[in-house]
């Protein structure tokens, strides 16, 4: 069952099993699904382990040979699974579930007979015990309800939808629930799933529902909190007592007052229990003020920007009370306001001269430092003369903020936090080397930006146990494949072949060398520049002027650019610096965009071949490169069905919490 064969008439169902250290009981549920009345060559078995120590996996291997290891969580286990099936359906289910002897058989009839594209299945509890018995009333009542979720899946649809989300760990199952009710019809089927609660422990029981409402903040954040359904999920009202009286299902409480009143007390510890936690935690993160300290913030334009814009957002929604101190733009002539102020958030830009002086300063380091250096560090001082009991942690975004950082967190007594932002060559500037040495040294916690970073922090002797790498991120809700054709439409360049540069328009960004491949390529190959910051801006206008293959596009940025992302073929940064991240890859890898990158820097250690090339930024490189996808389309089209799940693994929400984490341990 699981392997090559032919297969008896009728769809085959992929089943998706998720373990750890099940020993137990993954034997009961494989011998349960050795036991249907469908057709055992129509069943394909799929095991998702996650690092097992004991013989979960010895035991999954007699009855499949699609045994894997992956994890960390229960929707990524899923999601990889479903990458594995080759079914027309899926069914996924944990290890300590039991299948009744119908449940396939009538959930593939009801799907092909009936036009379903999910299915729920309703869920015994079995064990020993009164707080079992409860626990069976009570899951009684939620079939097909807004506390229920789909199991059974056509697996077409489960693509469409881009799977669970993998930033949500317990109401993944809820999130997915409602995207696959939007896309088609949804029933409940009568042979029922057991679930073994043999080992039932109270404790043990409001400890994991404790654990998986640490995503509910992500979950409320996502639909909003004033969505219909979030209100009766989470709300008091439902959760006690109307889901337990709609339809009539009142009377069985009347039939059962002990368990009905057993059912009431699970319900209400565990509410109390989410409450106090809740409510621990705003006291703990009201005093969680974080101040960031940045010499780039928006409206400056670049990679830091936006990694800070996605940063600010995601700690000011989960609570946190954050302080942003930076300058007004160093690189561009647009101004933001002195003081901008949100919910949770502050932002104070102090007004320096010399706009675009630090491209010309990044050669001379201490040029450099002395440049944005002492008069931010000023500046905070006297803010936090004022504040300093708002805060709490010191974050700060660099080298020179980490030098102001280092002083003010030691005299304020304040956690310190620091993040690279850029590539420091440290191996090949020894007195610089020993400087960054010194000033990270004193810090409380170092976050290198993706493993390229950490490694050059390590040869300085930085210690491994205080560094927490982390990779920048989007919002995959938002950065998401697109039809190509239509994209291509929607951007006023249909059928064209796209490479993609957006970035500012300066000579260390390899604009020139982009513009020079252009002039000797295929003209049907069309290069799309996006950006209208930087001193090549001219040499760009004049480029597309007298080039049929090269457009400028200017004004735009953020969410705007995703239709280019999802309109482009390949996406290309030439960069001639050692390029810190490059947040556009991830952009771009999330719209299903594949990249081809310079070797400089960190882009390696962010690329692989699944996903795009690497390469020695040069003219003659390029060229070659971009006239083989444009001849091989077989090759791109590969890689670009390759680049979403690429994204969705390393580039989500998590490396957010990455960074929060460091604020307190």
């Amino acid at each position: 069952m699981g392997g090559p064969g032919e297969t008896a008439p009728g769809p085959i169902i992929s089943i998706i099993i998720t373990t750890k250290n099940e020993e137990h009981n993954i034997a009961n549920c494989l011998e349960s699904i050795k036991r249907q009345t469908y057709p055992r060559d129509n069943i394909e078995i799929i095991s998702v382990d996650n690092d097992s120590t004991d013989r979960t996996k010895e035991i999954a291997s007699r009855y499949t040979d699609k045994v894997y290891n992956f994890g960390p969580e229960r929707s990524a286990q899923r999601n990889f699974g479903v990458k594995q099936a080759t079914g027309k359906y899926l069914l996924y289910l944990d290890a300590d579930m039991i299948l009744s002897e119908d449940v396939i058989k009538e959930g593939i009839e009801k799907c092909e007979n009936e036009g379903n594209v999910a299915l729920y299945i309703p869920e015994r509890i079995v064990g020993k015990g009164f707080w079992v018995k409860v626990r069976d009333f009570e899951r009684g009542f939620y079939n097909a309800t807004v506390i229920d979720c789909v199991r059974f899946v056509r697996r077409d649809k489960f693509l469409e939808l881009g799977g669970f989300d993998e930033n949500l760990t317990g109401p993944e199952d809820w999130d997915f629930d409602r995207r696959i009710r939007r896309v088609g019809k949804v029933d409940i089927v009568n042979s029922p799933i057991y679930h073994n609660e043999e080992d039932f422990n109270l404790k043990k029981y409001l400890d994991k529902k404790n654990y998986y409402s640490q995503s509910f903040d992500k979950y409320i954040t996502k639909w909003g909190k004033d969505d219909a359904v979030i209100k009766k999920q989470l709300g008091v009202w439902y959760r006690l007592f109307a889901v337990f009286c709609e339809e009539g299902k009142g009377k069985r409480l009347l039939r059962h007052p002990l368990l009905a009143l057993g059912m009431l007390f699970l319900r209400f510890r565990v509410g109390v229990r989410y409450v106090l936690n809740k409510k621990g935690a705003e006291r703990t993160i009201d005093k969680n003020g974080i101040l960031i300290i940045s010499p780039f913030f928006r409206p400056n334009i670049g990679g830091v920007e936006t990694y800070l814009d996605d940063l600010c957002e995601y700690l000011r929604n989960h609570g946190y009370m954050v302080y942003v101190l930076t300058y007004q733009p160093l690189t561009t002539k647009v101004k933001g306001k002195k003081y901008e102020k949100e919910e949770n958030l502050e932002i104070r830009r102090v007004s320096w001269f010399g706009c675009n002086l630090f491209h010309k300063l990044e050669p001379y380091p201490l040029l450099e430092f002395l440049y944005l250096t002492p008069f931010l560090l000023v500046y905070i001082f006297f803010f936090l003369v004022r504040n300093h009991r708002k805060i709490k942690v010191i974050h700060a975004q660099g080298l020179s903020a980490a030098f102001i950082a280092k002083f003010l967190a030691k005299f304020f007594k304040k956690r310190s936090v620091m993040s690279t932002c850029a590539v420091y060559n440290l191996q090949q500037r020894d007195l610089f080397a020993k400087m960054v040495g010194w000033v990270l040294s004193g810090f409380d916690k170092i976050l290198p930006l993706a493993d390229f970073s950490k490694q050059e922090l390590i040869y300085v002797g930085l210690p491994e146990h205080k560094m927490n790498t982390y990779y920048l991120w989007v919002n995959q809700e938002i950065y998401k494949p697109g039809d190509k054709k239509e994209s291509k439409e929607s951007v006023g360049l249909r059928g064209k072949f796209i490479v993609l540069f957006i970035g500012r328009l300066i000579k260390m960004k390899g604009v020139e060398i982009l513009i020079e491949v252009a002039g000797q390529v295929n003209k049907k190959i069309n290069f799309v520049f996006i950006g209208d910051d930087g001193p090549l801006l001219n040499v760009i206008e004049t480029a597309a002027a007298q080039s049929e293959n090269i457009v400028l596009v200017k004004g735009l940025r953020g969410r705007q650019l995703i239709p280019y992302y999802q309109a482009a073929d390949i996406l290309v940064i030439p960069s001639q610096y050692e390029e810190a991240f490059g947040k556009v890859i991830i952009e771009a890898l999330s719209c299903g965009t594949p990249v081809i990158g310079a070797d400089k820097g960190a882009i390696p250690d962010i690329l692989d071949v699944s996903v795009g090339r690497v390469i020695a930024p040069t003219t003659e490189n390029i060229k070659r490169e971009v006239e083989y996808f444009y001849c091989h389309p077989d090759v791109l089209s590969q890689l670009t069905v390759n680049c979403r799940p690429y994204a969705e693994k390393y580039f989500g929400e998590k490396n957010a919490e990455i960074i929060a984490e460091s604020y307190c341990s």
